[in-house]
């Protein structure tokens, strides 16, 4: 559990989650009581399934490329309304490319008569 819950932010995503309830105090309060629960728990040389994931998570969320994917999702596209604007920028974006230049070509290139 102290892998799950570090911060209040992270007992406020289990408690809207509705994975546990918070009857006793803030999610600060419960926060400390996971930390100071688990302080003296040792694990093993790492053979463990929970370490070995949370090793996993841990180096996929060190990657930049995924730090600043989930910081754009979160941001700019955190409603499909936003995707599909942006969708139909590119594509307007593409068309006045293509009108561009073939009224460009169609100047240097005149068709022959």
């Amino acid at each position: 559990m102290e892998f799950l819950i570090n911060r209040p932010a992270d007992v406020k995503v289990l408690r809207d989650a509705k994975i546990f309830t918070v009857l006793m105090c803030d999610e600060r309060g419960v926060a400390q009581v996971f930390s100071r629960m688990c302080r003296e728990v040792w694990y093993s040389n790492g053979n463990d399934r929970l370490l070995v994931a949370y090793g996993k998570v841990n180096r996929y969320c060190d990657l930049r490329r995924n730090r600043w994917r989930a910081m754009l999702v979160r941001n700019y596209f955190n409603s499909p309304w936003s995707f599909i604007s942006v969708m139909v920028a590119v594509v307007l974006l593409i068309l006045t490319l293509l009108q561009t230049f073939y009224t460009m070509f169609g100047y240097y290139h005149p068709p022959s008569a």
